[in-house]
């Protein structure tokens, strides 16, 4: 696109494709298609801008997988200065605010809510620093996240414990 301004319904588009790459480390154009309902002619337009767009490291198409894979140091549009909260991925457009996720008052860094969205989307396990609620107790464990879940006050991550062999 040669015109610098965006349309607003791309620019949906590009913020979709920055926060899929931030927030789930991939995208392809399927993930355009069933959020925008636009045809995979335009998909693949809106995917050329936003590789024009994006700072680098770009990122790297995986022929094995299709789709599009952000590298580690990931840092998305240079208008875009921060890719939001992962609440807009798990919104449909049609959806209503009770698939809102609501902002935590304790502040994750973005970089644990990222790897945790990665370890649900490619169900992985990692390993996390564990602290009790009740007893303060600090311990390193495995765990196998599923999804966020959320209280009405704070996120959670509903996970399969290794430690404890039950959901938590």
């Amino acid at each position: 696109m040669k015109d610098s301004v965006l349309k607003p319904a791309m620019l949906a588009r590009l913020v979709y494709l920055d926060q899929c790459l931030t927030w789930r480390g991939q995208v392809n154009r399927k993930d355009l298609i069933a959020r925008f309902g636009v045809s995979s002619p335009q998909a693949a337009i809106d995917f050329r801008e936003y590789l024009e767009r994006v700072a680098e490291p770009k990122p790297k198409y995986d022929t094995v997988r299709k789709y599009y894979v952000a590298d580690s140091e990931h840092k998305g549009l240079p208008f875009t200065y921060e890719a939001g909260s992962p609440d807009e991925l798990v919104r449909s457009p049609a959806s209503n605010n009770f698939s809102l996720l609501p902002s935590p008052i304790r502040q994750c860094p973005p970089f644990v809510i990222r790897h945790l969205y990665q370890a649900i989307e490619q169900r992985q396990k990692i390993e996390i620093d564990y602290v009790s609620m009740s007893s303060g107790l600090r311990l390193k464990q495995w765990i196998a996240p599923a999804h966020f879940a959320s209280d009405g006050e704070r996120l959670h991550v509903r996970a399969w414990s290794f430690h404890h062999q039950e959901w938590r």
